[in-house]
């Protein structure tokens, strides 16, 4: 019982966590070799084992979350608030979980792009953690198996499921989010909150602390999103060159032989 208290306990005893010391950097090591091999069996992963893996992990990610709750309860933490579901990261992951249990391939190809884009957040906590607890707590690793999992659903949907994503999807996710923004900014105003990051960075420092105050922020921040948003469609854009390249090489040999 004694272990059970110290692990659920909102302190950072024994030690504190640390950016980028060992425990930070298993994590990513964790990170990268889960990607690395999703790569590696993506062709070996039958229908039947798509299905397991996605509802075991969904089941394991709603066990997590499921004890954040209880942890943030026992800890006098905002109980209340971290239930409202506003943060990029909390909507991302609601999002992840549908598109795993579901079964409706249309519904999974409309928010897959929001996932896929919005997954950043993710990354860019998992870079930049909030968290202050060390390994010896249960808070670590709930704080890093959610975010991994926002980040793996988006690499497991375009490596196996073969989600692709194109420009319109781009902007389709950076309306969402800017309609989304402005909801919750009326929220963090009204209860003056901080969902979403939106009145402000985060206690701990982050890149965040460097994109000013007032509007400029909220510019900035939009900035930020549309930059890192862009980026992830790099890999995609790079793939559909590729392919029309290979489309205008086939079609050239097929006149040739005419």
């Amino acid at each position: 019982m004694t272990f059970l208290k110290q692990f659920f306990d909102g302190s950072s005893a024994p030690f504190s966590f640390e950016k980028y010391e060992t425990a930070h950097m298993l994590v990513f090591y964790l990170l990268i070799a889960a990607v690395m091999l999703t790569i590696i069996f993506k062709d070996k992963i039958t229908p039947k084992t798509d299905r397991a893996i996605k509802v075991s992990t969904a089941a394991l990610t709603i066990v997590f979350e499921l004890g954040f709750h209880v942890w943030n309860y026992l800890n006098d933490e905002d109980f209340v608030g971290n239930l409202i579901y506003l943060d990029l990261c909390a909507i991302t992951l609601i999002l992840a979980l549908i598109f795993n249990l579901s079964k409706k391939k249309g519904l999974n190809r409309k928010i897959f792009p929001l996932i896929y884009f919005w997954s950043t957040g993710a990354l860019g906590s998992i870079m930049f953690p909030t968290v202050s607890c060390g390994p010896a707590k249960f808070r670590f690793y709930h704080f890093f198996w959610i975010h991994g999992y926002i980040v793996l659903t988006a690499v497991y949907g375009t490596v196996v499921n073969g989600h692709r994503i194109d420009i319109k999807d781009y902007w389709k996710a950076i309306r969402t989010i800017v309609m989304v923004g402005i909801v919750v900014g009326t929220i963090d105003k009204l209860f003056d909150k901080n969902y979403m990051f939106l009145a402000g960075p985060a206690e701990t420092v982050t890149p965040l602390d460097s994109l000013g105050d007032g509007a400029t922020y909220y510019l900035n921040l939009l900035l930020l999103s549309a930059l890192l948003s862009f980026i992830a469609y790099l890999p995609h854009w790079f793939k559909d060159m590729a392919d029309r390249r290979a489309v205008a090489r086939m079609m050239f040999v097929e006149e040739e032989w005419i």
